[in-house]
């Protein structure tokens, strides 16, 4: 009996030893859960340093816990305890998650991770809606980085750090950066690697590699990548029109009509689809020298000029589409004018006469459509600058709208 008594008295004194070695967790814990973060975050620094509980995964647990909710705690007094409650809170759950050998504590690490990712996405998105990209792909790698060690993959910080590269590469306009388009692309990459199936942004996944690809003149690297995006999303029409526009831009009208062809069978009253055709077609249009008898040259004026003119007839408020339209007249009554004045006008009087009347005619198409869009937007300069000179090249200044805009141009 009194050994017994002996050793329940070693194993009662061996707890309270181990106990006191706990307790800065314990209180930790507690003085979490009732608010208290100042004691809290007072209690797991001691334990962190503590040489019993500093390797103990628990602890490591609460001390991402206690940073996180000082990282985004309300109360000012709180927030400001530590500036660098966030990444000490990722830090700490990717330590538990490394101590943890059983797995005991990985769901709970794992949830705080989320959260502390989900903090920094959220100031990402915010440098990334305001245009500051460069700020964002900080915040996204650093979400990327966070569940790479945490062996998880992270699909949509990757997906936006890839298009921060990228649109910031293409908004320097006089020196494109290379690293940043190498940076998208890796991204990008791994997107396609990890097999990502989000259905609006996976298509666009393979677009921004092809449109890379065409800006490094890889022509069929950019091809080869929609047909691949197109296997894996049979129905996705931007990537059917990419595949169109490629073969536009390398004259391939053939293949380009078939592709769209088939788009047009699948979803004829696609007003978007309409106006992205008749873009690319204008935009084919305003790189070809202007001849006024060329088939090629008549074709592709009359597939940007009906398509643009559909979409508008599918969707009044498309006003991308009807400003577009209103530069293809204008630029075709400028062309028309100025081989015009190639003429002899006392020689070739009655051809000269016939070709400014053509002239006028399309100046006036454009106004019609400029007016439209002027209506729904009466303060953009540009639209208002353009039909003043109109107005005047086509002898109406009496118009009321002219009068109107002279004014408001005027101030």
């Amino acid at each position: 009996m009194k050994k017994v008594a002996i050793l329940t008295v070693v194993f009662i004194i061996l707890g309270f030893v181990v106990n006191a070695q706990d307790a800065k967790v314990v209180s930790a814990y507690n003085y979490l859960k009732n608010g208290k973060l100042d004691k809290a975050k007072e209690a797991i620094d001691a334990a962190t340093i503590h040489e019993k509980t500093m390797a103990d995964a628990k602890m490591w647990l609460y001390r991402g816990n206690v940073y996180l909710a000082i990282s985004v705690s309300p109360i000012p007094a709180y927030k400001k305890l530590d500036s660098n409650a966030l990444n000490k809170s990722t830090e700490a759950y990717l330590k538990c998650l490394e101590l943890d050998k059983k797995g005991s504590y990985k769901e709970d690490a794992n949830a705080g991770l989320e959260t502390c990712t989900n903090q920094l996405f959220d100031k990402a998105a915010v440098y990334y809606n305001n245009k500051k990209y460069l700020e964002a792909i900080e915040y996204f790698n650093k979400c990327i980085e966070i569940k790479n060690k945490a062996n998880l993959f992270d699909p949509i910080a990757t997906y936006y750090a890839a298009k921060s590269y990228e649109t910031s590469a293409n908004e320097d306009i006089n020196n494109k950066s290379i690293t940043k388009y190498d940076n998208a692309l890796k991204n990008y990459n791994k997107l396609i690697e990890n097999k990502f199936q989000d259905t609006t942004l996976a298509p666009q996944v393979y677009i921004s590699i092809s449109e890379i690809k065409m800006f490094q003149k890889d022509t069929t690297k950019a091809l080869t990548t929609i047909q691949d995006g197109r296997k894996v999303f049979k129905s996705n029409f931007n990537l059917m029109i990419q595949e169109a526009n490629i073969y536009l831009k390398t004259n391939n009208k053939i293949e380009a009509d078939k592709i769209i062809d088939l788009a047009f069978k699948k979803d004829p009253n696609n007003p978007n689809l309409r106006y992205y055709v008749g873009t690319n077609y204008f935009n084919m249009l305003e790189k070809m020298p202007y001849d006024k008898d060329s088939t090629n040259f008549i074709n592709t004026f009359n597939q940007a000029e009906s398509n643009l003119n559909k979409a508008i007839e599918l969707d009044p408020k498309l006003f991308d589409a009807i400003y577009n339209l209103a530069v293809l007249y204008l630029n075709e009554g400028i062309r028309i004018y100025d081989a015009a004045q190639k003429l002899d006008p006392i020689k070739d009087a009655k051809k000269y006469d016939n070709e400014i009347i053509k002239s006028q005619a399309f100046l006036k198409k454009s106004i019609t459509q400029f007016e439209k869009y002027y209506d729904a937007n009466p303060n953009d300069i540009i639209v208002m600058t353009n039909l003043k000179v109109l107005y005047i090249k086509t002898n109406q200044l009496d118009s009321p709208k002219y009068k109107e805009i002279l004014e408001k141009l005027k101030k």
